[in-house]
């Protein structure tokens, strides 16, 4: 399960999840996927979940479980930044849940509580 490190000691864990949209009468829309990346990241005893989803409106070129996992690597890498600079500027505590941006089916929660879910 493990994916790959991340900056400053951060690692990611996760799995990808691929399937088809359904029609009314409970037929499959070929066109349409839905795909997701979940997991957690972790660095010493910080540790933060994620979900992240995409529904298709319309036909991709491109497997939507794999473009959930890119786009969920690529706003975890900017909250990370963001995040370790408030921490090095503070000295406190890393205080994720103050730096979530607000991302389409993305949903992050810390080991003690709901952090952010979009």
């Amino acid at each position: 399960m493990f994916v790959e490190d991340l900056l400053n000691g951060w690692k990611l864990y996760g799995k990808t999840g691929n399937g088809s949209q359904l029609n009314a009468n409970g037929t499959k829309i070929k066109d349409r996927q839905v795909g997701w990346f979940v997991g957690f990241a972790c660095k010493g005893m910080q540790t933060m979940t994620f979900a992240y989803l995409i529904v298709d409106d319309d036909k991709q070129e491109t497997v939507a479980s794999l473009r959930a996992k890119s786009a969920l690597k690529t706003e975890l890498t900017k909250i990370l930044i963001t995040a370790e600079k408030k921490t090095q500027l503070t000295g406190g505590l890393l205080r994720l849940y103050q730096n979530f941006r607000r991302v389409k089916g993305l949903g992050f929660y810390s080991s003690r509580k709901l952090v952010r879910y979009v």
